[in-house]
């Protein structure tokens, strides 16, 4: 009885520790603005943002758990090269290259400027941003405490300021549901779930939440597995209920300003502080400002313990995880004085690039135990790059001959223009493994 009540608590405290995690910068900005954007087909887009979203970084988390916490594993049909290429981007733009330095921006502009009412400044941007990794950098020099930090303490407050929110948005909206603005509301949910990283971060997360099992006792990755695993679940039912509260209240809330956000006259910080001061008045600006700074808190703190311990296996531990994580918080602080929206601008490309072939690498990952032979996966992977690659012509090149016959694909009009041509891609690869076989065997 007391082992089955200690795993029920290391569930909670550890899928408290992983909701946290996950609901970062990118969990606040874009649910509200994908909810403006389609307006009375909220659900249908909500669906999609979710299972790109926290399906896949659930998902990946399972992945993690299943191959032993080791990422090479996963990433194997891309070869040992390249896969450690890989990996570095995805630590990247997970750590110090976009999602750390975007929850400092997002904190600022949502939580600190409602409450000062003032327009944002470069000098008090600096200033902030100096202050808030003074803060990462305290509570994450000790990365065994990160989650019972995060777990116990800041994600309780957290939710309750989230639920006050979402509750009041509900019973009393500011609005009724309006027409969409988005032709395709699967696209807008598919672009938007891209946006959060929360894929490429569950592949990093997994490596905190196996070595915080491990430290409460549980020696193997077979022990450890059922918690990780009802952790993971449990932050994904958290995490849909706050991800429907907060598209609802774009929809309803938020429709008197959603021409502006959609033509992005509006940013996505400034459309969540309309809507809460709108609902809550005075009192919104410092309930708004309380969740930004714990949601972006949180989540910067784990980001930033987990990329400083990834880039120590990197050099070998030649250098020191007290280094990287200074390191990696001075990075951060100088790109978040670039600004939220910049911030979000530089991801879009990276991230369509990025998320099809590690998409294609982490289902692949559980196909494996059926179906071993890399080809297949190597085959799917390639094209899947190639396709992403492909997909960033429409906004980088409009009007190409490149960007239209990326248009005309197949699911190109939600977002899912690389799927046919990887899964033909599989096949394929399957084809020419069986001539192979065949042949030896001759």
């Amino acid at each position: 009885m007391k082992n089955r009540l200690r795993s029920y608590k290391d569930v909670a405290i550890v899928g408290m520790a992983l909701f946290s995690m996950f609901f970062g910068a990118g969990n606040l900005l874009f649910p509200p603005k994908l909810g403006t954007e389609c307006g009375s087909e909220w659900g249908i887009g909500f669906i999609f943002y979710f299972v790109i979203d926290v399906g896949l970084g659930v998902l990946a988390v399972f992945s993690m758990v299943q191959h032993g916490g080791d990422t090479d594993r996963i990433l194997a049909p891309v070869g040992r090269k390249a896969s450690k290429f890989l990996m570095i981007m995805i630590i990247l733009c997970i750590g110090p290259g976009i999602a750390i330095p975007r929850t400092a921006a997002t904190t600022y502009e949502m939580g600190i400027l409602p409450i000062m009412q003032k327009e944002p400044g470069t000098a008090s941007l600096a200033v902030f941003s100096v202050l808030f990794f003074a803060v990462v950098l305290f509570l994450s020099i000790r990365p065994s405490k990160v989650v019972d930090i995060l777990g116990k303490f800041l994600t309780p407050v957290l939710l309750a300021s989230l639920v006050l929110l979402i509750i009041w948005g509900v019973a009393a909206p500011l609005g009724e549901l309006s027409a969409p603005l988005t032709e395709s509301p699967v696209e807008s949910g598919v672009l938007n779930g891209y946006q959060t990283l929360d894929l490429l971060a569950g592949i990093l997360f997994s490596m905190i939440l196996i070595s915080s099992v491990r430290d409460r006792g549980y020696e193997s990755i077979t022990e450890g597995k059922p918690i990780v695993m009802f952790s993971a679940l449990l932050a994904g039912l958290l995490l849909f209920v706050v991800y429907a509260g907060l598209t609802y209240l774009g929809a309803s809330s938020g429709g008197q300003w959603a021409a502006d956000a959609h033509r992005d006259v509006l940013s996505n910080a400034v459309l969540l502080v309309n809507i809460t001061e709108g609902l809550l008045g005075a009192f919104g600006r410092i309930l708004l400002a309380i969740v930004v700074t714990f949601a972006c808190l949180t989540t910067a703190i784990s980001l930033s313990a987990a990329s400083a311990d990834f880039f120590t296996k990197v050099f070998d531990n030649k250098v020191s995880y007290r280094t990287l994580i200074i390191l990696v918080c001075v990075v951060s602080c100088a790109i978040c004085n670039l600004g939220l929206m910049r911030i979000i601008g530089i991801a879009a490309p990276i991230l369509m690039v990025l998320y099809p072939v590690v998409i294609v690498l982490i289902v692949g990952s559980f196909l494996r135990f059926f179906y071993k032979d890399m080809l297949p996966h190597t085959f799917a992977a390639a094209v899947a790059l190639l396709m992403g690659m492909l997909s960033i012509t429409k906004d980088l090149l409009p009007g190409s001959s490149l960007a239209a016959f990326d248009a005309s694909l197949p699911l190109a009009r939600f977002g899912f223009e690389w799927l046919i041509p990887a899964v033909i891609a599989f096949v394929i690869g399957i084809a020419v493994s069986k001539i192979r076989q065949s042949g030896r065997a001759a």
